[in-house]
């Protein structure tokens, strides 16, 4: 972890440092010597400690709380399947209810003042990508859009405009027999609020960190994820059109 942020240092130092064998927990991190982990401290211990471990690492190995092979990587597994997302998702609905339509938000975000562009720095070192992810249940996109960058990257933003609407049949997933993926690329810039926030620095599940890129950075300098942050910020920098926030008619139904 690397944090400019003396905040971000303390929750770190309170939640996954001074933890460590002071819980009473049976269980041995899978990456490090740490012991006497309880299952809330493995959830936090292993991104904050590992998030920047390959997963092939480590895949195909014994899960320490459910002593089980997994074959999906060890962080994704925990984060998934134990610890507080684990016990708030048991609350919500059973797994079976799942829908067979996965809708997605996805955001660049560009400084008004800087021109920088707002990337996230995800685990596994995969790289950096734009912040965004999976709408939740009742939400709205451009709400789960403004969700996702303050989770991932710590600036609260305004959202200006459309880049791009995306549905993708995918056909049969391991959770249902014919997945469909809905996805909307917003464009933001920092609200007010958002111009005197650092980027995101205490690494966890959602992402190692995050901060301001030049155009030039994210176009030839710096490991992507995948090759959607560079096509952006060219479509940006070139004065591609960004359409109204009106094209996408949202409501939830009671």
């Amino acid at each position: 972890m690397v944090s400019h942020d003396v905040q971000s240092l303390l929750h770190t130092l309170e939640t996954c440092v001074l933890s460590i064998g002071r819980s009473g927990g049976r269980y041995a991190c899978p990456y490090c010597p740490a012991t006497g982990l309880t299952e809330r401290d493995l959830y936090y211990h292993c991104p904050a400690f590992h998030i920047n471990i390959m997963n092939e690492n480590i895949a195909d190995s014994f899960c320490p709380i459910c002593e089980v092979r997994i074959r999906s990587p060890m962080q994704v597994h925990i984060h998934m399947d134990h610890g507080p997302h684990k016990w708030s998702r048991a609350e919500a609905e059973p797994a079976e209810r799942m829908t067979k339509l996965y809708n997605f938000s996805l955001v660049m975000c560009r400084h008004p003042i800087t021109k920088k562009y707002l990337l996230c720095q995800e685990f596994a070192n995969q790289g950096f990508w734009c912040p965004g992810g999976a709408v939740d249940a009742g939400e709205l996109m451009s709400t789960a859009a403004k969700r996702e960058t303050m989770e991932e990257a710590g600036i609260d933003i305004d959202l200006k405009g459309i880049l791009s609407v995306e549905y993708n049949p995918i056909g049969k997933d391991h959770r249902a027999d014919n997945m469909v993926r809905l996805r909307v690329v917003f464009y933001a810039e920092p609200s007010l609020q958002g111009l005197s926030q650092l980027p995101k620095s205490i690494p966890d599940f959602e992402s190692a960190g995050a901060c301001w890129c030049t155009a030039e950075e994210v176009i030839s300098k710096i490991k992507l994820r995948g090759g959607e942050p560079r096509r952006w910020v060219k479509h940006l920098e070139e004065g591609g059109v960004i359409y109204p926030l009106a094209l996408l008619e949202e409501r939830i139904s009671h």
